[in-house]
């Protein structure tokens, strides 16, 4: 993974908005999110906000986007998952 890469995962063990290392790679960091299994939730995030907050260390400026993936991942855990997609979005703030 060349580029500085920030995941959003689901990890009922850890608050929202908790900023984790990547045991692998220094080039992705993790931001945990709320939500209950079998429930609906609304997630927006400001993505250059969380870039800052997770590559601040390594960069004042935020590079453009140049990609967003979804996917769901159990391995690790040994034990499974389903997720569903709805609504994806982009949104950018209005000009001033």
């Amino acid at each position: 993974m060349p580029s500085a890469t920030v995941c959003y995962v689901w990890e009922p063990s850890l608050p929202p908005d908790t900023l984790v290392p990547n045991a692998h790679s220094r080039r992705l960091r993790f931001i945990t999110l709320g939500g209950s299994p079998g429930v609906w939730a609304e997630q927006r995030r400001d993505l250059a906000q969380d870039f800052l907050r997770a590559f601040g260390d390594e960069s004042a400026s935020v590079p453009p986007l140049r990609a967003i993936a979804v996917g769901a991942d159990a391995d690790n855990t040994g034990g499974s998952s389903l997720a569903w997609i709805s609504r994806l979005q982009h949104g950018r703030k209005p000009a001033p």
